[in-house]
């Protein structure tokens, strides 16, 4: 069976460490996130945490790789499931959770939940643990035909505590969908209460982020970039 083993960058691994998550967990729970419905729905669907956020990680993706929304790769009855949730995201008289279940069992019925590729692997690991692809996540994968373990290194990729701190300091509306995702999701208030090596990291950076250089975004990222690469060998291991 062919494997691949995601590649985890160093911004990926220090963002986990601080949020107190592990890496196989912080992938996994994405992915567990993926929704069709929210994908399919667009924004027919009312915000919902961590759902909105991982729908909007899918949708930069596809937009900024170019995917096509095309579905005649799709057999017909495949293609009626899409339609039935599309419908299903319009509905005014169900809850969200309600349709999100409905759309799950239908996205069951796929005969073949992963596209047809010659990249096509059947076990993505992370760290040494494998992914649970789950139900959702794997058909909107066939959906719009992209492999998964490239929507999930896009994912990975486009996470970053630097630039999320940046932002923050700087009160400006640039991020990245990851980020607002992992920030969400994986990154919260809780954490910050119940994990010692994040408060330190707290009291450091309101000790650093008065002298670095705030009049350009960029230029705060790659201070604060530097100082979490410290902070992660010195300190947080």
């Amino acid at each position: 069976m062919n494997a691949l083993n995601l590649h985890v960058p160093l911004k990926f691994e220090i963002a986990c460490n601080i949020a107190n998550v592990e890496l196989s967990e912080a992938v996994q729970t994405f992915i567990n996130y993926v929704s069709a419905i929210d994908i399919i729905g667009d924004n027919r669907m009312p915000y919902c945490e961590g759902y909105s956020e991982a729908a909007h990680v899918i949708q930069t993706f596809l937009f900024e790789k170019e995917k096509s929304r095309s579905l005649k790769h799709l057999s017909f009855s495949e293609i009626e499931i899409v339609n039935t949730i599309l419908t299903l995201s319009n509905s005014t008289n169900l809850p969200s959770p309600v349709k999100r279940h409905e759309a799950y069992c239908h996205m069951s019925r796929f005969k073949s939940a992963v596209p047809e590729h010659k990249d096509l692997v059947h076990k993505i690991m992370v760290n040494g643990h494998q992914l649970d692809l789950a139900t959702d996540f794997k058909a909107i994968c066939k959906i719009f035909q992209v492999i998964p373990g490239e929507v999930l290194e896009y994912f990975i990729n486009n996470v970053s505590f630097a630039l999320n701190t940046a932002v923050e300091q700087l009160k400006c509306e640039f991020n990245t969908a990851s980020n607002r995702f992992f920030a969400t999701v994986l990154d919260t208030e809780i954490n910050l209460l119940i994990n010692p090596k994040r408060m330190m990291l707290k009291k450091l950076l309101d000790t650093i982020l008065p002298e670095l250089q705030k009049n350009e975004i960029n230029k705060m990222i790659d201070q604060l970039d530097e100082f979490l690469k410290w902070y992660h060998v010195n300190i947080a291991q």
